[in-house]
């Protein structure tokens, strides 16, 4: 039996954390510190044509890497229209799928999950290689793949610049050449060890789409592609089907670039065998009824279906997060005197989309819904609703404990891992999850809980992609008695935060896949429009250096070094 836990005031989501996008670091250092002096010492050792020489071929290093990696690459786009002068939400389009970079620095994406119900125009303008010109929004995560070179560009020093803990040379680039949509206008930071790009930021010559990409360094002397924001404010030429007055804003992300590693890798190097002597005296009984047998095989069961999703990187891998959400469980059990067996585990899948699912007596809530819960009295709504569930089955599928099962690939496992409910056992469901909640601690904040439910109602038409097409489990469920006593929905009150925009509490590891709990400063909202509520918002990652060296080595610097520029292609 297992010991029961005392009810812990967590405290983890406060009001305190307003919608600002990616506020990555609870440290106190700033952003980004500009330094408007030249380049100083630099220029004593090395000339800037040399230096730019470096950054080219640095450029081309860096393509040559990540055509070794296949990530997961998730872009989520919000077109727009104008009512009144304003720009507001009108639709949403979401594509899930695997990058994978060809021999001829050429990304490729092969769908994981889409929604071929709706119109093709937008997947193919954001990921298809055979779009008109060859430029997709993937394109946007790598300022290199076309003809980066001195013949094509002109490179013009602007200063330097602290991102994070990271010191940056910018550089204005501008084309030679006119009326060449494959080449870059714009700004790109250099930081100044390897002179590596970690961040550009400016359009494709022809395109009415601006987009600001981000690297990450993941390993010693590896930056990836982690996070890009593009924006457009109209759409008025190409691709003709796709004018929108009001333009539109996205967010793409990276992830899984170390998908091999789940979390028994390395313990086969650290496997010791043990005498046979050792082995004999090693249970007090080797008999075990049918019942621990079923219960057994449904928890290997359990394993082996958040192993095989985390493997494919749809789930985070273990840490403070999914404890965080415990404690809010804990919590409820101890206040409603449960005490259930197996104990209840949470997980955090990657994705955006708002969704919550469970795998046997493990909870699995979306990053994209964490991500946007305004308080803990929220989060704690979604959590029974997920303990509810449980409770009700109390059952893990028993094919998950078959070998072949598993077998998988990561195309088909939002078919094999589904775990959805009908709507009558969602209201069953709900039913049980507010006879919890009202005797919690919770409480007294499930106003606010009704608040978030009647918002995501309200912008649940505009946001189907979003809100309505989960991978594996089901949407949130819009309890209506918590609507009924929630308070009235007002947008353009300052201090009702009914729900956050995308990005406000989880940063996930490009490499890792490891989820950690943003901080950010509490800031003190000037107008409506920051509110933000589901929006997509550019982001600001705090940039840092790879301080472990031991799992990698480093790419051979002397290399570069004074490396002429590349010739321009045919």
């Amino acid at each position: 039996m297992r010991i029961r836990r005392h009810l812990v005031a967590s405290l983890v989501l406060t009001l305190g954390c307003l919608p600002v996008t990616r506020a990555q670091s609870s440290s106190n250092t700033t952003l980004s510190r500009r330094t408007p002096s030249g380049l100083q010492s630099l220029e004593d050792s090395e000339s800037l044509d040399q230096i730019i020489n470096r950054i080219i071929a640095r450029e081309r290093v860096e393509l040559s890497m990540l055509g070794s990696y296949h990530p997961i690459i998730e872009s989520y786009l919000q077109t727009m229209m104008v009512h009144h002068g304003e720009r507001v939400r009108h639709r949403d389009w979401y594509l899930l799928g695997q990058a994978v970079m060809s021999d001829d620095q050429k990304l490729a994406v092969r769908a994981i999950a889409f929604n071929w119900g709706r119109s093709r125009t937008w997947s193919w303008y954001m990921w298809d290689d055979n779009a008109p010109d060859d430029v997709t929004l993937l394109d946007e995560a790598n300022v290199g793949r076309f003809y980066f070179d001195r013949q094509h560009y002109d490179f013009q020093y602007a200063g330097q610049e602290f991102l994070g803990e990271v010191r940056c040379l910018e550089f204005d680039v501008k084309p030679l050449y006119k009326n060449k949509i494959h080449l870059f206008t714009g700004r790109i930071w250099v930081e100044d060890h390897d002179y590596t790009i970690v961040r550009f930021s400016g359009q494709f010559g022809g395109l009415d789409e601006h987009f600001d990409s981000w690297r990450v360094n993941v390993q010693p002397g590896l930056w990836v592609p982690a996070y890009i924001f593009t924006q457009a404010l109209s759409i008025k030429g190409w691709p003709h089907t796709l004018k929108v007055k009001g333009g539109f804003d996205a967010q793409t992300r990276f992830w899984g670039y170390d998908l091999r590693d789940v979390q028994h890798q390395d313990a086969f190097s650290e496997l010791t065998i043990e005498s046979q002597n050792e082995l004999q005296g090693s249970s007090a009984s080797s008999d075990q009824s049918p019942l621990e047998q079923q219960r057994e095989w449904r928890s290997e069961a359990e394993r082996n279906a958040l192993d095989t999703l985390q493997k494919m990187g749809f789930i985070t891998a273990p840490g403070p997060v999914d404890r965080m959400l415990e404690t809010v469980v804990n919590n409820l059990e101890v206040s409603n005197n449960l005490d259930i067996e197996p104990e209840i585990h949470c997980r955090v899948m990657t994705t955006s989309d708002l969704e919550l699912f469970s795998i046997g007596h493990t909870i699995v809530l979306s990053r994209g819904l964490i991500d946007v819960l305004p308080d803990e009295a929220t989060l704690a709504t979604m959590l029974a609703q997920g303990m509810a569930r449980i409770v009700r089955s109390n059952e893990t599928p028993d094919k998950y404990g078959f070998g072949d099962v598993l077998g998988t690939s990561i195309f088909n496992a939002t078919k094999r891992f589904a775990s959805k409910e009908s709507p009558t056992e969602e209201r069953a469901a709900n039913e049980l999850a507010l006879t919890y909640l009202r005797k919690s601690p919770y409480n007294a904040g499930l106003g606010e809980a009704g608040l978030f439910l009647e918002q995501l109602r309200s912008d649940s038409k505009s946001l189907v992609e979003l809100t309505a097409f989960p991978h594996f489990g089901n949407s949130v469920f819009l309890a209506s008695d918590l609507m009924t006593g929630a308070p009235a929905l007002e947008p353009k009150r300052l201090d009702q935060i009914a729900a956050l925009p995308l990005g406000g509490r989880i940063d996930l590891n490009p490499w890792s896949d490891e989820a950690v709990l943003v901080k950010p400063s509490p800031l003190r909202l000037v107008s409506p429009h920051e509110k933000m509520p589901f929006g997509v918002t550019p982001f600001m990652p705090y940039l840092t250096r790879y301080k472990d060296a031991k799992t990698a080595s480093i790419p051979d610097k002397n290399a570069l070094s004074g490396a002429a520029a590349p010739s321009s292609p045919n």
